[in-house]
């Protein structure tokens, strides 16, 4: 395989578990107030997007929306995950560890398989003090550094709003499977569920589809016209299956749709003749390619055990040097949460209304009301 196509390939699998496919459909979030160019590069902090408002929950929706509250709820759990993906004509695989622990101590291993000699490596390890990234792509290496305990301090202030926080520790990845789940209700409508079993299990299966208005990307940079049909390399179909106790997504499946009449998001036709001379406008088939699937499959689920913390201990490899990104970190939520501050104190004085400056003068007493002085004893 040549190497152009193995580097696309690595960035693709390296990315896909967890939220990846299961991104917000919408434009990406802001980078916080004061960010450079350096703090834009990926792995960065991103601000809260506007809410905006989202319609009732399906029956299918209501049983996410209830497994989040259960997988949020959880002190403990350690799995084993696996990846299987076929996309663009290119199948590979990731393997690899989820581990969380009371704390904010949280493991993440992810291992490439099936390109050949390509390799690729993630790992997410925090201890609750620091914060370790360490990516291996070929013989590229990289390693940052966040010291998690002066990250904690700043979202702890009592102006910080209680979704920011929540939104920061997901980014940084302490959200675990239950951002996968959150990530799946943006991006996709789920109205089909049915009960079911797996090894002994009761699950619970739902089926979804890309919201519409999502704007996937070409190959080639570009973004599908509106209302244009998703090409097959898109994984516009889901199925989700969560245990119907604990709420855990033991299986995802992601597919394309087959492949319908498009080139580059667009239909078109070709001229041709019939018996007669006439032209006969005729509708092309599809470019040729098959669909993408991905399984992402949860396994050996262990919850709420005790987790020893050795597993939380990370020391970075001689041959990197860790680049920490904690001041920068730091320095862009301390603005974020003084400009929350800022405006919740002008919401506030906005509330209690127009404000008197200086002091109240009474007014002058005519003479004709004045008292009269009291007499001398």
């Amino acid at each position: 395989m040549p190497k152009n196509r193995i580097i696309p390939m690595l960035g693709i699998a390296l990315t896909i578990p967890l939220w990846a496919w299961a991104q917000d459909p919408a434009a990406p979030l802001e980078s916080l107030p004061g960010a450079d160019a350096k703090a834009k590069a990926p792995g960065s902090i991103k601000a809260l997007a506007p809410a905006e408002p989202e319609a009732p929950p399906t029956p299918a929706e209501a049983l996410i929306d209830e497994a989040v509250k259960k997988i949020a709820a959880m002190t403990s759990v350690s799995a084993d995950l696996t990846v299987s993906s076929d996309i663009i004509n290119q199948k590979f695989g990731l393997k690899g560890q989820y581990i969380k622990a009371p704390g904010y101590k949280m493991y993440m291993l992810l291992t490439l398989e099936g390109l050949g000699e390509a390799s690729g490596t993630m790992l997410q390890v925090c201890d609750g003090i620091t914060m370790w990234d360490f990516t291996k792509v070929l013989k590229s290496e990289r390693c940052e550094r966040l010291g998690f305990s002066s990250i904690l301090k700043v979202l702890n202030r009592p102006e910080c709003d209680a979704t920011f926080r929540e939104t920061i520790l997901g980014q940084l990845g302490f959200a675990g499977p239950e951002a996968l789940l959150k990530g799946l209700r943006k991006a996709f409508d789920f109205d089909q569920s049915r009960e079911a079993e797996m090894d002994g299990k009761p699950v619970i299966i739902l089926g979804g589809t890309w919201k519409e208005g999502g704007a996937p990307v070409l190959p080639n940079g570009a973004s599908l016209p509106p209302g244009s049909p998703l090409p097959p390399y898109v994984p516009s179909l889901v199925t989700l299956t969560i245990g119907k106790d604990d709420g855990w997504p033991y299986q995802v499946k992601f597919e394309g749709r087959k492949p319908a009449q498009i080139e580059q998001g667009k239909r078109i036709e070709e001229t041709k003749l019939d018996p007669s001379g006439r032209p006969i406008a005729q509708k092309l088939t599809a470019p040729p390619g098959s669909p993408s699937k991905i399984l992402m499959v949860y396994s050996n689920v262990k919850m709420n055990e005790t987790i020893p913390d050795s597993i939380f201990a990370f020391s970075p490899p001689t041959t990197v040097k860790p680049e920490d990104r904690t001041d920068l970190t730091v320095a862009q939520l301390e603005q974020a949460v003084n400009d929350m501050a800022t405006k919740k104190r002008a919401d506030a004085a906005k509330a209690a209304g127009p404000v008197l400056d200086g002091t109240l003068t009474a007014p002058p007493v005519s003479p004709s009301t004045e008292p009269s002085a009291a007499p001398p004893p």
